[in-house]
């Protein structure tokens, strides 16, 4: 009994597993759906007896997931990062559309632009003639010079009081204006302490008043310091304001304040020129005739008295197109195309090389010929070339030569128009 006691033992011990084990099996197609049961509601499939696969294999002919749209074949469309193909993008405008709203058309004007005439620059301020016949000033306004009403200055152009049309000419000295009417009349506005508004007054005008006797008949009008001249259309010249020097030429030294005759100079004046204290007139015969102020040369008849009355300009009893007056001396252009100034010349504006005044006309260096017209600064001037160039000579401490320097000439240098004015010191 003791010796087979353990091998019945093991064998009971056996027999239990044996059953446990066949007692499990039987258990475990509990927990297996029957094979005629859908798969998991989440993924769709056949109803066959055979049961589906694993529902994180989706059958082959689904479609991609819900996030990309696209058809229903088995290719699956792009990722939803890539855009389409088409349009461009909204920044890009079609290739047809408009340029921006800020690029006007080519043949657009400037933003308030007009057309000019004429433009005529005063001590302190400076006015403009439109082609419609108007004046516009703008600048210092002291004295009325602007024409506005007023005595404020201003910085952009304002309109001349009654003058918005009609006007066919216009010139301003140190602080007063003239306008030379459709009609031949002139009318003047600003200061007027010597009489150089002409009306018989010395009362300054913050309008444009009628110049007395001067209603009509008169073809050009020019302004000097204080004093103003016109030409008649029968070739005459009269004279008003400042007299200081004689610069009225009627053989006085008296201020007027209406227009006084040019002695000797009643016909046959095609131009006249007027500056500080001296005038000069252009004649029908390309002659030239001064008078007034003298210190300098200026009246060129080679001395420096003062003449009251005119005289004539050593050299030039003909041949010459056009002049123009600087503070203490002149020039004209010759038929030509030649330039000759005589006067003062103490920065070079005689343009001769020199800096030595000469009460008779010199020639300008260079400029022989191939001169197209003329204008005289205070102390220096400027010439256009027939081939469309511009030279400059004489005092060029602010830089009014245009060469790129503030050194004097006397001799006419070019204008530098290729260099960049951010380049100015």
């Amino acid at each position: 009994m003791r010796s087979s006691l353990p091998w019945v033992t093991t064998t009971v011990a056996v027999g239990l597993l044996l059953t446990a084990c066949v007692a499990s099996a039987s258990l475990a197609p509990a927990t297996t759906l029957p094979p005629t049961s859908s798969p998991q509601v989440a993924t769709p499939g056949p109803t066959s007896s055979t049961s589906s696969p694993a529902a994180t294999s989706p059958p082959p002919t689904s479609s991609p997931q819900v996030a990309t749209p696209g058809p229903t074949s088995s290719t699956s469309s792009p990722a939803a990062t890539t855009p389409p193909p088409t349009p461009p993008p909204a920044t890009t405008p079609p290739p047809t559309s408009s340029p921006p709203a800020t690029t006007p058309p080519p043949t657009s004007s400037p933003p308030g632009a007009i057309s000019l005439a004429a433009i005529a620059a005063g001590g302190h301020h400076t006015c403009a003639l439109t082609s419609g016949g108007a004046v516009k000033c703008w600048g210092a306004n002291f004295a009325g010079q602007l024409g506005n009403g007023t005595t404020t200055d201003s910085r952009t152009p304002v309109d001349v009081s009654g003058l918005a049309s009609g006007v066919t000419a216009v010139a301003a000295g140190s602080s007063h204006t003239c306008a030379l009417t459709s009609g031949g009349g002139i009318r003047c506005w600003g200061a007027n302490f010597a009489g150089q508004l002409g009306n018989g007054t010395t009362t300054d005008s913050r309008t444009p008043v009628d110049v007395s006797g001067l209603a009509s008949g008169v073809s050009a009008v020019e302004v000097g310091e204080y004093h103003t001249c016109a030409v008649t259309i029968g070739g005459g010249i009269k004279c008003w304001g400042r007299n200081f020097e004689g610069q009225l030429g009627n053989g006085t030294t008296t201020d007027s304040r209406t227009p006084v005759d040019v002695s000797g100079l009643a016909s046959g004046v095609s131009a006249i020129a007027a500056r500080l204290e001296h005038t000069c007139a252009l004649t029908g015969d390309g002659g030239i005739k001064c008078w007034g102020r003298n210190g300098s040369g200026q009246l060129g008849n080679g001395t420096t008295t003062f003449s009251s009355a005119p005289v004539d300009v050593s050299g030039l009893a003909g041949g010459v197109s056009a002049i123009a007056a600087g503070t203490f001396h002149t020039c004209a252009r010759t038929s030509g195309g030649g330039i000759k100034c005589w006067g003062y010349n103490q920065y070079g504006q005689l343009g001769n090389g020199t800096t030595t005044d000469s009460g008779v006309p010199v020639d300008v260096s260079n400029f022989a010929s191939g001169v197209s017209s003329i204008v005289v600064g205070a102390f220096h001037a400027c010439a256009i070339t027939t081939g469309g160039g511009v030279k400059c000579w004489g005092a060029n401490y602010a830089g009014q030569l245009g060469d790129g320097t503030v050194t004097d000439s006397g001799t006419p240098v070019d204008v530098d128009w290729a260099t960049s004015s951010s380049n100015i010191p």
